[in-house]
């Protein structure tokens, strides 16, 4: 590809349809796709008021340690 100041449109929507394609494929991006979507929901998720007790506190920080290591899991799968 020749360097140009300014690239064609039809250049710049063809790259992005072939990136879509390839990412849609890759199993590493979907899962992060996933991941994305669960903390989003952890996140946007209106909560309950935590009670200032140490096993409320621990239940809380246990569950979100069990979640990390279920994100953690997926994230170290070799990418192809």
């Amino acid at each position: 590809m020749k360097y140009r100041l300014y690239a064609k449109r039809t250049l710049i929507d063809k790259l992005a349809k072939n990136s879509a394609t390839r990412l849609a494929d890759n199993y590493y991006f979907n899962d992060i796709k996933k991941i994305n979507l669960k903390i989003d929901q952890i996140v946007n998720t209106p909560k309950a008021e935590l009670p200032m007790t140490l096993d409320a506190v621990f239940k809380q920080k246990n569950w979100l340690i069990r979640f990390g290591k279920k994100s953690t899991l997926s994230m170290t799968k070799t990418i192809p």
